[in-house]
């Protein structure tokens, strides 16, 4: 009987599979974290413009 070698198809399909759903939530969920990144520094600057014109 011949020993196999390497992967077969079905197999590099699942995983590239697995990794593809797990680079998107990733990416996904990075983007959500900038957005929220991008809100807390306008809300930060905007504070500091009212002090800034209150004094």
């Amino acid at each position: 009987m011949k020993q196999q070698n390497g992967f077969t198809l079905i197999e590099m399909l699942l995983v590239l599979s697995v990794v593809g759903v797990f680079s998107t939530l990733a990416l996904s969920h990075a983007a959500v974290q900038e957005q929220k990144r991008e809100e807390q520094h306008f809300f930060e600057l905007l504070e500091q413009d009212i002090h800034f014109a209150q004094s």
